[in-house]
């Protein structure tokens, strides 16, 4: 087969109005090109890329796990800061460790329960990548993390979580 491997098939084709098929845009295909978010879906979108990079302030995560105890926080916004949280936690190791010590296990331990299945999975991820860090483990375990980790594992309400 005389096909380049690194090239993928999307990029190879493309359509434009003109007839042209010769144009530069790789995705003008499907009109993935056209993104039109929100100002406020733009701004969260850039908050959490900006999370999954950047070393998070105490205050920032302060603010994460108090969303996360909040009685009146909305599944949506349950949703964002233990979203958040996980990628925090999934790429820096100082947040990992500034994340459980800022009570944040405890919190993320009850979304397990929780009948939410994005939330038992955001939650789920989160603990593991808090787990990485040996520092951690101690604290996860004081907290109660492990029974409920493992019924999560065992019953979880979505495969993902699981």
């Amino acid at each position: 087969m005389d096909s380049d491997a690194s090239v993928s098939p999307r990029r190879r084709s493309c359509y434009s109005d003109s007839g042209d098929s010769s144009c530069s845009e790789p995705f003008s295909e499907c009109g993935s090109d056209d993104l039109s978010f929100t100002p406020a879906a733009a701004a969260g979108i850039h908050r959490l890329l900006l999370s999954c990079a950047a070393e998070a302030s105490d205050g920032s995560i302060s603010e994460l796990v108090a969303e996360l105890e909040s009685p009146s926080a909305s599944v949506d916004s349950l949703r964002r800061a233990a979203m958040e949280l996980r990628l925090l936690a999934k790429h820096n190791p100082d947040n990992r460790i500034r994340i459980a010590a800022s009570g944040a296990v405890r919190p993320l331990v009850a979304l397990l329960s929780h009948a939410d299945p994005l939330l038992q999975e955001h939650g789920v991820t989160a603990l593991l990548n808090l787990s990485i860090c040996d520092e951690n483990k101690a604290v996860m375990v004081e907290a109660g993390a492990i029974r409920p980790l493992v019924r999560a594992l065992k019953s979880a309400a979505s495969p993902a979580a699981r």
